[in-house]
């Protein structure tokens, strides 16, 4: 064990002494236990002990890393990491298996599910891209096919009647859904417009007026809608889209003050209640509570069921 004398630590402190002090203490990696320092002359001896590492802290010391060895003996040394991966050429199109479930996929035409087809090749391959590309050869491929059918009926013709097939408008609707998941609005579009102009069809009738209404064209919007609407009761009566267009035609009423919100009552008034708490809701976020506290229906084959909402429903009041 090694002393230091007190003096060197002691009161006055001097400042050679306690640099050497200090120094000593550093170098030989003890640390100071030292007695309570004291008034009087006397000068007792400080002991020093080994340092002990704190847990969990390596010492100064840097130490190689070991190196491994195989089996037989002979150094492990790891190769670097090669470029190949970075360098492989990036798919083109889509595997075997999704082109069978993109050809499935068509053949429901515009009652197809196309989500399904769209999650398999996003888990596949990140994003849509190649999806769309097999969409676009298709729709080439059959108009190119069907251009020639018409050019064959009528050789002279200046202007041709092209009658598309099935598939092809089958493309054209799947391509257009799989444009708006992925926010291609303006592509959406016009691929929902060529189908229109094939056959005059309802569902991309509704999809044009919603993204055209999802683009800030609220004029256009409405007038798709309000013709789709007059076409569809005087067409078919009974369709269900005949709701889904005067509930967003609801939206758009310009109605203020006692009169906000009456359009929605009166497409609600003769629905069935679990709409009719749809569109007490939207009231509600309008900034009509009187008006969505009187149309919505309470749900009594849910009591029990779920969280008390008497709280919820005391608030409401609050707020009207």
């Amino acid at each position: 064990m090694k002393l230091i004398p007190q003096a060197w630590l002691g009161p006055t402190r001097s400042p050679l002494r306690y640099c050497v002090a200090t120094g000593l203490m550093l170098c030989s990696g003890w640390s100071a236990m030292a007695a309570p320092l004291q008034s009087s002359g006397s000068t007792p001896a400080v002991a020093l002990t080994p340092t002990t590492p704190a847990a969990g802290l390596m010492p100064a010391t840097k130490f190689a890393p070991a190196a491994s060895t195989k089996a037989n003996g002979t150094p492990n040394i790891r190769a670097p990491k090669s470029n190949a991966d970075k360098d492989a050429p990036k798919p083109t199109d889509l595997t075997p298996e999704l082109r069978a479930q993109l050809e499935e996929t068509l053949l429901q035409g515009e009652s197809t599910t196309f989500e399904s087809l769209l999650a398999s090749v996003q888990v596949q391959f990140g994003e849509a891209s190649l999806l769309l590309a097999a969409l676009d050869r298709i729709i080439e491929e059959e108009t190119a096919a069907a251009e020639q059918a018409a050019r064959k009926l009528d050789p002279d013709a200046k202007r041709l009647d092209v009658i598309f097939g099935p598939r092809c408008q089958a493309a054209w609707w799947v391509a257009g859904n799989v444009h708006r998941r992925t926010g291609n609005f303006r592509e959406a579009i016009e691929l929902f417009e060529e189908l229109i102009d094939s056959n005059n069809s309802t569902a991309a009738r509704f999809e044009r007026a919603s993204l055209l209404d999802a683009r800030g064209k609220e004029a256009n919007a409405r007038r798709a809608y309000d013709k789709l609407l007059d076409d569809l009761l005087e067409q078919t009566p009974d369709s269900p889209l005949i709701d889904k267009v005067r509930l967003r035609l609801a939206f758009f009423s310009k109605e203020s003050g006692d009169k906000l919100g009456e359009d929605l009552v009166a497409f609600a008034a003769d629905r069935d209640d679990a709409m009719k708490r749809r569109a007490a809701i939207v009231l509600g976020l309008q900034g009509v509570p009187a008006k969505a506290l009187e149309l919505y229906v309470v749900d009594h084959s849910m009591k029990g069921k779920g969280a008390d909402t008497s709280r919820f429903r005391q608030e409401a009041r609050l707020a009207e």
